[in-house]
C-alpha cells in the first residue's frame, strides 16, 4: 500500500502518472484499431487474389453439345500459390448439383451467389479453415445460374498477419518508450524551476544568517510567480520577527545588566560587610528600586516585541468603544497619580459609545502607557487632562505639565531608548512613545506631538481608525 501512495505524494510522479496514463489508454485504442486494419489489410489483399483466380475460370464456363465445358487455366489457381504451401480448391455447382471440383469443398449458399460480384465467407475444409469465394453467371442455353466456389486455406493469410503484427507491436513499443522518455524530460525540465527554487531557499538556509532577500522572479514561470510571491511575503515577515528577536535580545542584554549589577553589588555588601540597620535598609531600598526598574523593563522590552512582532497582532475589522477604554485605563492609574500627588481630569465631547475599529486591549496598552509617562514626567500638584473625540475621526488627547519636548526632538522620542538631556534624571527606559508608535501602527492610528496649552508639557494625540460607513451614525 505504501508503494502505491508514494507516486502520488512526488509531484512529478504525479505528473508522470497524470500524462502516462492517457497515453497508454491511447496505445491501447491505438494498438485495436491497428490489429484490426492489420487484418482487414491481409484479407482485402489476399481476397482480390483469390477474387481473380475465381473470374479466372467463371470466364470459361460454356455450352457445348449440351455439355458444360469448362477450360482451367494454370494461372487461375498458379496465382494462389505460396510458400506456406496453402491448399487451394474449387467447385462449381448447377441447380444444385455439383458440375466438376471438390467434393468436399461445403456447398454453395444460395444467398451468396450474386450475379456480376463476387462474395466472401469462412468455411471449413477437411477440419482446415478456409476463405471460399464465390460467383454466380449466366451461361447461355442455361435457365439458371451456374455457381463457382474457389477457396484457399488460410495459413499465408495467418503468416503474413502474424509478421506485420509484430513488426506494429514493435514499432508501437518504441514510439510508446521514445513518447515516455520525453514525458519524462518534459517533467523534469517543467520541474526545473522548483528545483531551482529549493536550491536557492536551502543555499540561503546554511549560512550562519539566513538571507532574507526576495527571490528573484526573472525566468520564473507564470505558475511560480505567485509562490514566489507568497516566498518573499514570507521572507519579509521573518526578517522582521528575526531583527524584533535580535533587537530584543540585544535590548535585555543591555539594559537588564545595569539593574543586576546593581543587585548583584548590593548583595555582595550585605554578605561581606556587618552593615547597621539603616545602611541594610538603604541597600535594601536600592535594590529593590532596581529589581522595579529591571521588572518594569523586561515588561517593556515584551511589549515592545508583541508591538512589532509580524503576526496579526489586531485585527481592525473588531469594533470597540474608545470611551469606555479610556475610563478602563483612567481607573487603572488613578492610584499611580494620587501617588504622585496628580490629578487626573476626564473630559468627553459626547456622552455616548464612541465606535472605534481595532482591539480594544491595544487601545489599552496605547492609553496605559500615554499616562505612565504623563505620571512619570508631571510636576507633583499638576493635572494630567484626558480629552475624547469622535469627529472627525475617533482620537483621545492626553496633555501634562511636564517638561515638554522641544519642536527638533519630536521624531527622536520614539527611537528606542532614546531620552531627553532634561529627564535623564527622571526613573524610565525611553521606550514608553516607541512602544505606543509600534501598537498604534499596528491599529492603523497616528501618533502626534504638541506643545500643551499655555506652553507648558506635552500633548500626545492619538487618532484611530473611524468607523465603516455601515457602522457610521
Amino acid at each position: 500500500m505504501i508503494q502505491l501512495v508514494r507516486p502520488f505524494q512526488s509531484l512529478r510522479g504525479r505528473l508522470l502518472i497524470t500524462l502516462l496514463l492517457p497515453l497508454l489508454a491511447l496505445s491501447l485504442i491505438f494498438g485495436g484499431l491497428g490489429v484490426w486494419t492489420i487484418r482487414r489489410i491481409v484479407e482485402s489483399s489476399n481476397d482480390r487474389l483469390l477474387s481473380g483466380s475465381l473470374l479466372s475460370i467463371t470466364e470459361t464456363l460454356g455450352i457445348e453439345g449440351g455439355q458444360f465445358t469448362l477450360d482451367l487455366p494454370a494461372a487461375a489457381l498458379g496465382m494462389l500459390e505460396n510458400p506456406n504451401g496453402d491448399s487451394v480448391y474449387y467447385r462449381v455447382t448447377y441447380d444444385g448439383r455439383q458440375i466438376t471440383g471438390y467434393p468436399s469443398l461445403p456447398a454453395p449458399d444460395l444467398r451468396d451467389a450474386r450475379l456480376g460480384s463476387v462474395t466472401f465467407r469462412y468455411a471449413s475444409v477437411n477440419g482446415a479453415p478456409v476463405r471460399v469465394a464465390t460467383a454466380a453467371r449466366i451461361v447461355p442455353g442455361l435457365g439458371s445460374p451456374v455457381i463457382v466456389q474457389v477457396a484457399e486455406t488460410l495459413k499465408s493469410r495467418d503468416a503474413l498477419q502474424g509478421r506485420l503484427l509484430i513488426m506494429f507491436a514493435v514499432a508501437s513499443l518504441a514510439l510508446l518508450s521514445v513518447v515516455a522518455l520525453l514525458v519524462w524530460l518534459a517533467v523534469g525540465w517543467g520541474l526545473r524551476p522548483l528545483q531551482t527554487l529549493r536550491q536557492e531557499v536551502s543555499q540561503r538556509g546554511r549560512v550562519a544568517r539566513f538571507d532574507f532577500r526576495p527571490l528573484p522572479r526573472a525566468g520564473v514561470p507564470t505558475e511560480l510567480q505567485s509562490l514566489v510571491d507568497e516566498f518573499n511575503s514570507l521572507f519579509v515577515a521573518l526578517e522582521k520577527a528575526a531583527t524584533t528577536l535580535e533587537r530584543f535580545t540585544s535590548d535585555a542584554s543591555h539594559q537588564i545588566r545595569t539593574p543586576l549589577t546593581i543587585v548583584r553589588a548590593n548583595l555582595d555588601r550585605l554578605l561581606r560587610d556587618n552593615l547597621n540597620a539603616a545602611a541594610g535598609k538603604a541597600v535594601l531600598a536600592d535594590m529593590n528600586d532596581a529589581v522595579r526598574k529591571l521588572q518594569r523593563l523586561v515588561l517593556q522590552l515584551i511589549s515592545m516585541a508583541r508591538a512589532e512582532s509580524p503576526g496579526n497582532l489586531a485585527d481592525t475589522a473588531n469594533h470597540f468603544d474608545l470611551a469606555q477604554s479610556a475610563q478602563r485605563v483612567i481607573q487603572e492609574y488613578m492610584g499611580a497619580a494620587r501617588d504622585a500627588e496628580l490629578s487626573l481630569e476626564y473630559r468627553a465631547a459626547q456622552t455616548e459609545a464612541i465606535d472605534t475599529r481595532g482591539e480594544p486591549f491595544v487601545a489599552d496598552e496605547i492609553i496605559g502607557n500615554l499616562l505612565d509617562n504623563a505620571i512619570r514626567y508631571s510636576h507633583s500638584g499638576g493635572c494630567i487632562s484626558i480629552s475624547l473625540r469622535s469627529r472627525p475621526a475617533p482620537a483621545i488627547d492626553i496633555e501634562d505639565n511636564g517638561p515638554g519636548i522641544p519642536p527638533a526632538e519630536r521624531d527622536k522620542v520614539f527611537e528606542r531608548f532614546y531620552r531627553l538631556k532634561n529627564t535623564r534624571a527622571q526613573p524610565g527606559s525611553g521606550l514608553g512613545l516607541p512602544i505606543v508608535r509600534a501598537l498604534a501602527d499596528r491599529l492603523g492610528a497616528t501618533v502626534t506631538l504638541n506643545t500643551a496649552a499655555g506652553c507648558r508639557g506635552l500633548k500626545v494625540t492619538v487618532e484611530f481608525l473611524p468607523p465603516s460607513l455601515s457602522g457610521s451614525q
